[in-house]
């Protein structure tokens, strides 16, 4: 290998780390602003800030419309990932949503069965 190819093959994980870092922040960024519409449309409907259901369905709409730039985002993250830090994402996703899926459903059904009725949850 002559010194021209190892200095390629140095600067191509540098190249990577700098467009991955970059992705990262534009998802960070996009998320920031998929939270920040979720909690004014909660806030809106809560306070009754919208004076017809066409205005809250546009702010729904947007809501969602927002969070598929979140996952359009993510998976462009994703593509760009060698093979290792892509297992190492997928693996912690698949944890993140099976540990949030299974705590949703049973915080439901013990909330539904009047499990938490009573109790007085720290705010």
């Amino acid at each position: 290998m002559n010194d021209t190819q190892a200095a390629n093959s140095i600067a191509k994980p540098k190249r990577q780390l700098a467009g991955s870092k970059k992705n990262h922040a534009l998802i960070m960024v996009w998320i920031l602003i998929w939270m920040a519409s979720f909690v004014a449309m909660d806030k809106a409907a809560e306070n009754n800030w919208f004076g017809s259901q066409n205005m809250t369905l546009a702010g729904i709409v947007i809501n969602i419309l927002l969070g598929v730039g979140v996952v359009v985002t993510y998976m462009k993250f994703l593509e760009e990932l060698d093979e290792l830090q892509r297992k190492i994402q997928l693996n912690a996703l698949a944890l993140g949503m099976g540990v949030g899926l299974v705590g949703s459903v049973c915080y439901a059904l013990c909330w539904h069965r009047g499990r938490f009725h009573g109790l007085i949850l720290a705010s």
